[in-house]
C-alpha cells in the first residue's frame, strides 16, 4: 500500500487543461519541485489521494508542508505501529484529523498496550491467568463472570478493535 496525493492548480483544472502530477508521501523536495513544473504555475489542490490510514481524509486545500511533515512521522513507524495508528485513528478517536499527531504521539512512545488478536473477554481471561486481579483460588474459576469483567475494562478503557484491544495508557 502507499500513501500519495495527486496534485494540480486551479488554473490548469478550471481552465479545462488539467495538468496532474502524482507525489508520493513524505515527498523530498526535489520531487515536489518536479511535480510543481508538470502542473505548472498556480494555486495548487490536491485532485485525489489515498493513504494507509483508514478513513484519513485529505482536503483539496491542505496545507502540503504539514501533510508531509506528518507522512514523515508516519513513514517511519513499523508496519504494525502504522497498524495500530490506523485503528487508533479510525475506530478509537473516529477519523479526527485534529488528533492525528496526538495519536502519533501515543503511537511513537507506546503510550498504549494492545493484545493482538483477542477480543475483551480474551483479555479479561488473560489479566486474571497473570493475576492482575491478585491471588485468586484457581477452584473457584469456573465461578468467576468473565463477561462481567470484560464489560468493566471497556468502561475503563479497554478497546475492542479489528485486530485486537488496546488500552491508552492515561
Amino acid at each position: 500500500m502507499s500513501n500519495y496525493i495527486i496534485i494540480s492548480t486551479r488554473e490548469n483544472f478550471n481552465g479545462g487543461n488539467i495538468k496532474k502530477a502524482f507525489l508520493n508521501l513524505p515527498f523530498d523536495e526535489d520531487e515536489f519541485n518536479e511535480a510543481v513544473k508538470r502542473v505548472g504555475n498556480g494555486k495548487i489542490f490536491i485532485v485525489d489521494y489515498d493513504t494507509d490510514i483508514d478513513n484519513f481524509e485529505i482536503a483539496e486545500d491542505e496545507n502540503l508542508e504539514e501533510l508531509n511533515a506528518f507522512f514523515e512521522r508516519f513513514d517511519n513507524l513499523s508496519s504494525k505501529r502504522k497498524e495500530i495508528y490506523s485503528v487508533i485513528y479510525s475506530e478509537i478517536y473516529c477519523s479526527t484529523r485534529e488528533k492525528q499527531d496526538e495519536i502519533m504521539d501515543i503511537v511513537e512512545s507506546e503510550s498504549y498496550i494492545f493484545w493482538e488478536k483477542m477480543d475483551l473477554l480474551d483479555v479479561a481471561m488473560e489479566l486474571y491467568r497473570d493475576g492482575f486481579y491478585g491471588a485468586v483460588n484457581h477452584g473457584i474459576t469456573r465461578y468467576i463472570d468473565f463477561k462481567f469483567i470484560a464489560h468493566e475494562l471497556e468502561d475503563d478503557g479497554y478497546v475492542d478493535t479489528s485486530i485486537g484491544v488496546i488500552k491508552l495508557e492515561d
